[in-house]
């Protein structure tokens, strides 16, 4: 009597498992696809198969000095951002830091504000040329040349350090807010102060996340566009993102080289993937680190004491270089009918014509992509994530933690791969599939992209939830699909709608993908604002039509 029972709730699950898998093929496509090019050459749809870009790749030396550069970016991100990230998320979940409810909002903030516009804000300030504090100083002290320079691998550095502060935020906190106090207090006892009981207890109690979350800076750091190609085209200084974006922008005299960018990208997504598979066990390592080392119990909140102004005032310094200057930057320079040193001058010439150009040169076609992307990406994002979930957590479907395995595959994927791989795609079936060049090609990156986020999002949110309603829905009579309307999605609404909010402000400050994939009918707002303030920054390209001519 059981056969046919469980064939009816297998049937029962060919709804979801038919939207599950095809999200997990919406996946698989692009990333297989990274592979087939890369054994390409030539006119996409037409090209031959070899394997000269993978010995490219093995012998130019262009690419091992852009590794170079890429991987002191990297790390020097990545070490910035957990020396700031750390002391902070302790400070904000284990003292009387003042203002410690507000920090995690304003982190927010700088997280949702797009990482070129913090890299436009440090270039206008410290341009060699035109930088405000760089003209300032000049004149102060009569010197004839500027003091900094953003354009460098160590200004590139600094700045996408600052940005990378609040996801290594996010993902410590948890850590120092569950962790047992006993041992900080039998620190204390013994006669230790703060700064040491950080440094010799806290720190190594979140060892384990702390290499989880520096695995996973250091690959979102490996690919980022954003940063590099704002303060790095100007003086013709490549990492591996803005190397790709090179290959596959046509070049003068040149035909886009996809096969040389899917090897290159090839190469860096296994690396990713094994590092991200990696990331994976820490965490769970992490999380059991800290849930077995006491009581359970709360810790107490440290006094910092006569420490509490200055570890404020550390605090306020790191929001004023990562928001508040280059935001504050930009919107003086945007009231301005061109570049002006702030002065009285200046300051009368004031106007807002630069907004109402935003509409009257560019016409309503960003607004209205924009609108789309943020309309409907979170939510088909939603309606496909939930069904993955729901059958990772609840069935007993054999291979479901593939399919788990699968949608976590875009979060260790450079989206410069990503987009390399839709682009080529789209090309080779534009005569029966057009959508190259469409607000489209834009939606589908965005939701292979973010697929990642909501699972994971959902995963936690639906083992939190008791199966006795679901079986009492069930045994009522009703389909999996009902159950999963009437029941499982009302109880999930806080983190379905914290999913689909964060999923519509990542896809509206997106800006790799929106760069590599819009066209004159599909501009963003990302792409728009690149277009306006870095076209001259892109015409390296006509200087550079062989990558040795390229200065690194």
């Amino acid at each position: 009597m059981a056969a046919p029972s469980e064939g009816k709730a297998s049937r029962a699950l060919v709804p979801v498992l038919a939207v599950a898998l095809s999200g997990i093929l919406l996946i698989l496509i692009p990333l297989l696809a990274t592979g087939w090019i890369s054994f390409m050459i030539g006119v996409p749809g037409y090209g031959k198969y070899t394997l000269s870009n993978y010995t490219q790749v093995l012998f130019d030396p262009f690419g091992y000095r852009v590794f170079l550069n890429t991987l002191i970016f990297a790390l020097g991100s990545t070490a910035m951002a957990l020396i700031v990230a750390a002391p902070l998320a302790w400070s904000v979940a284990r003292t009387d830091l003042p203002f410690r409810n507000t920090i995690s909002f304003w982190l927010g903030m700088v997280l949702v504000i797009p990482g070129f516009l913090q890299g436009m804000g440090w270039a206008l300030m410290l341009s060699p040329n035109i930088g405000i504090l760089n003209r300032f100083l000049m004149e102060l002290f009569g010197i004839e040349e500027a003091p900094f320079n953003i354009y460098s691998l160590g200004g590139m550095t600094f700045a996408q350090g600052l940005s990378l502060v609040p996801p290594a935020f996010f993902m410590l906190l948890p850590v120092f807010v569950g962790m047992d106090s006993s041992l900080e207090e039998a620190a204390f006892l013994s006669g230790a102060g703060k700064l040491r009981t950080f440094l010799r207890v806290n720190l190594p109690l979140a060892a384990p996340a702390l290499v989880a979350a520096a695995i996973y800076v250091f690959v979102l750091a490996f690919a980022l566009f954003e940063v590099p190609a704002v303060l790095g085209f100007p003086d013709r200084i490549f990492v591996f993102s803005t190397m790709l974006y090179f290959f596959v922008h046509i070049q003068q005299g040149t035909l886009p080289e996809y096969g040389l960018a899917a090897a290159y990208g090839s190469i860096v997504m296994i690396v990713s993937l094994l590092m991200a598979t990696y990331y994976v066990k820490l965490i769970k390592q992490s999380r059991r680190f800290v849930t077995i080392t006491g009581k359970g119990r709360r810790g107490r909140m440290v006094s910092l004491g006569k420490w509490r102004s200055p570890a404020f005032s550390v605090v306020a310094v790191y929001f004023i270089l990562a928001l508040v200057l280059p935001m504050l930057v930009l919107f003086y320079y945007s009231l301005l009918p061109f570049f002006k040193l702030p002065s009285l001058d200046a300051v009368s010439s004031f106007t807002f014509k630069n907004y109402v150009n935003v509409y009257t040169r560019q016409g309503a076609l960003p607004l209205i992509n924009t609108g789309i992307l943020i309309a409907f990406v979170p939510v088909i994002v939603i309606l496909v994530g939930t069904p993955i979930s729901w059958l990772v957590v609840r069935s007993r479907l054999r291979g479901r933690f593939v399919i788990d395995n699968i949608a976590f595959l875009p979060l260790a994927v450079p989206r410069i791969v990503l987009s390399v791989s839709l682009l080529y795609l789209a090309l080779v079936s534009r005569d029966f599939l057009p959508l190259y060049g469409t607000i489209f090609l834009i939606a589908i990156a965005h939701i292979i992209a973010f697929m990642s986020f909501a699972t994971r999002t959902l995963n936690a949110a639906i083992i939190q939830i008791h199966t006795d309603l679901e079986d009492a829905g069930r045994v009522s009579g009703a389909t999996v699909v009902r159950v999963l309307k009437r029941i499982t999605a009302p109880l999930l609404k806080p983190a379905l709608f914290a999913a689909w909010f964060w999923i519509m402000l990542l896809s509206f400050r997106e800006v790799t993908m929106a760069v590599m994939l819009s066209s004159a009918e599909s501009i963003v707002f990302p792409a728009q604002i690149w277009i306006l303030l870095y076209a001259r920054g892109i015409l390296i390209h006509s200087i550079c039509s062989l990558r040795r001519r390229c200065s690194l």
